[in-house]
């Protein structure tokens, strides 16, 4: 899962960095957007940590509940 977002992140990033100097304010909206996505996969990825560690034995920690 975090291979996912860190493919789908990159090239809108690298997308976001080169069209700076033409189109800040169409970039700033982009990278809004890139930094929503990856808050919603950190969440995602975690969530699905959370269920592997409490349905297949996974390693238990306390910050897990």
């Amino acid at each position: 899962m975090y291979t996912l977002a860190v493919l789908l992140a990159a090239p809108l990033a690298l997308m976001v960095a080169s069209q700076l100097p033409r189109m800040t304010k169409m970039s700033q909206l982009i990278d809004q957007k890139v930094k929503h996505f990856q808050v919603v996969f950190t969440i995602v990825d975690w969530e699905s940590r959370k269920y592997n560690r409490a349905f297949h034995g996974g390693p238990r920690t306390s910050m897990i509940t």
